[in-house]
């Protein structure tokens, strides 16, 4: 179903570092969001995707 979606990054701390996405998104489409690194330091970042009907979580590291 079309959904409001939250693609956000957080640190290993839980702070919010960046949003990729904050609106609605249609159904069987593929969506690429990307991540902007230059104000980020290396390290690992937690990319948190919610929906109304779902919710995953997966970590990236980022190298300098």
């Amino acid at each position: 179903n079309e959904q409001h979606v939250d693609v956000e990054v957080f640190d290993v701390a839980g702070r919010r570092v960046q949003v990729l996405h904050s609106g609605e998104l249609t159904a069987l489409e593929r969506h690429t969001f990307r991540i902007d690194g230059t104000a980020l330091s290396s390290g690992t970042y937690i990319i948190r995707v919610a929906g109304a009907e779902f919710l995953e979580s997966k970590s990236v590291v980022l190298l300098k």
